[in-house]
């Protein structure tokens, strides 16, 4: 469990947010500009394309759900992606929209189910993201599709990302964060 909630998801995130960025190079532009946008693009990552796609739970008690009835003691699979996805709480669910509110994201659980590590790998992911968009002085463009991870099912992370590097005209010697490294 923690190899898994501590190493594949917060890499899965990474690898899921640059996915969505090399489709969306306005976003990309709107970043580097302004990088306090980071915090939209890993939300809406989680939300858009989560690393963890589900999870289990033991029902408490008996009850019916939408009609079906569910007893006390059963194993429930939720699908986390699903209800990151729901029309009825997120209007465009299918559209990548780092400005949007996202009320009741669901991709760390939540009461006393929440991750315990969910800042620390909000924070990686920002670092790692803004680290390599901003602080780099390299454009990146995909070379060929992604491949994704079939070894866990519960986990959505890439395998493989093919992209080339080059060099950006307007990048100037930055150092992101401004801790000098």
């Amino acid at each position: 469990l923690l190899v898994t909630a501590a190493i594949d998801t917060t890499a899965g995130l990474f690898g899921n947010a640059i996915s969505c960025l090399l489709d969306r190079p306005e976003i990309v532009t709107a970043v580097r500009s302004e990088p306090a946008r980071l915090d939209g693009v890993v939300e809406e990552t989680l939300r858009y394309e989560p690393p963890a796609l589900s999870c289990t739970r033991t029902a408490g008690c008996d009850l019916v759900l939408e009609g079906v009835p569910i007893a006390r003691g059963s194993q429930l699979l939720l699908g986390l992606a699903a209800a990151n996805r729901d029309p009825g709480r997120y209007a465009e669910p299918d559209r990548f929209d780092p400005e949007r509110a996202l009320p009741g994201l669901l991709s760390f659980g939540g009461g006393r189910h929440h991750c315990l590590g969910a800042a620390l790998a909000r924070m990686e992911a920002r670092v790692a993201l803004e680290r390599l968009l901003v602080g780099s002085g390299l454009d990146f463009e995909r070379v060929e599709p992604p491949r994704w991870q079939t070894r866990n099912p519960t986990v959505r992370a890439l395998e493989r990302l093919p992209v080339q590097a080059k060099k950006r005209r307007d990048a100037t010697p930055a150092s992101p964060a401004g801790n000098g490294r």
